[in-house]
């Protein structure tokens, strides 16, 4: 709401933020789109389907000026192939614009992203993000109570006297305590997006290290330095490779990826160490809290906050008519 509210009241700024709205098809997520854009005028509104082409591809004079820009039923492919030059389109100051025959200029950037899919990651979320709020929709309603819900939507959005109340209602909300950047609401959809984008490695020893199901994994203490921990090389990556094609289906297992993920990653140093029955063999050596704390503090495992169910308080403004309109 707050959101919202900001892109009224200073649409000149940039919130550096941008919203990700998931849900099937036919819930209404571009109704929500329409009101705004019968509030803001349509020539302050882009929405595109191929973002490839219209926004990041060789031309792209469509968001000159441009208040709202809406990707819709964005595509994991699309988010995935684009995504550095997304996340500059949601973050820099400034944009450049190339027209057909004109010569390349630059504008400020002041747009805010919706954006719409029914994929279930259209975009990477890595593990330091900063720019993106998730919202999960609901159910569709049963086929018998739709037109009862969407019929008044729908009526209002052609109602002067219904969009002047919202948008008084938007430019009278008090933002003055709103931080965007340090107050997103982290749902639980979010936090899904993000853990998908997770690498494998880490979101495998997390489940080694705290799930007793991987109790037989040969790990044991170093006699040398009791403060690390050993796994045998050949014990911990046939189980990691059985992990792997299980919960990664359909894609390759790469023992080399696999290896780095375990060093480069999570700090892993393999070492030859002796036993009594093989000889001397690879080991991983690595200090379990602190890997722990690698896992928690940079890839965020451990932290079960986040909620689709959101909650609005409309408590500083309701909706209702007065003798003004």
């Amino acid at each position: 709401i707050d959101y919202i509210a900001d892109m009224f009241q200073n649409p000149q700024t940039l919130p550096t933020i941008a919203i990700v709205m998931k849900s099937k098809q036919g819930l209404g997520k571009d109704l929500l789109i329409n009101y705004l854009e019968k509030m803001l005028g349509e020539e302050y509104v882009f929405r595109t389907s191929d973002i490839g082409r219209d926004i990041f591809g060789t031309f792209n004079p469509a968001v000159r000026g441009k208040i709202l820009v809406q990707f819709n039923e964005l595509q994991g492919k699309d988010g995935f192939t684009h995504k550095e030059r997304f996340k500059d389109f949601i973050t820099a100051d400034k944009l450049n614009i190339n027209e057909k025959n004109v010569k390349q200029f630059t504008i400020k950037n002041s747009i805010r992203i919706f954006v719409f899919s029914n994929a279930m990651t259209p975009v990477e979320i890595p593990v330091d993000d900063r720019r993106f709020v998730v919202i999960k929709g609901a159910d569709l309603l049963a086929a018998d109570k739709r037109n009862d819900y969407y019929d008044p939507l729908f009526t209002n959005l052609n109602d002067p006297q219904i969009l002047d109340l919202i948008y008084k209602y938007f430019m009278e909300r008090d933002l003055s305590q709103r931080d965007f950047k340090r107050q997103r609401p982290i749902t639980q959809a979010y936090k899904n997006m993000k853990e998908g984008n997770i690498p494998p490695v880490p979101r495998y020893m997390y489940e080694v290290l705290t799930n007793d199901q991987f109790i037989n994994l040969p790990i044991r203490p170093d006699k040398q330095n009791k403060e690390l921990s050993l796994v045998p090389v050949n014990s911990i990556l046939p189980q990691y490779k059985l992990w792997y094609e299980k919960v990664y289906e359909g894609r390759s297992y790469v023992k080399k990826d696999a290896n780095n993920g375990f060093v480069e990653l999570l700090n892993f140093t393999k070492i030859k160490k002796g036993t009594p029955k093989h000889g001397r063999i690879w080991c991983y050596s690595f200090d379990k809290e602190k890997t722990l704390e690698i896992l928690e503090t940079e890839y965020e495992f451990g932290d079960e906050g986040g909620s689709d169910d959101e909650i609005y308080d409309f408590s500083d403004g309701e909706l209702e008519f007065t003798d003004d309109y």
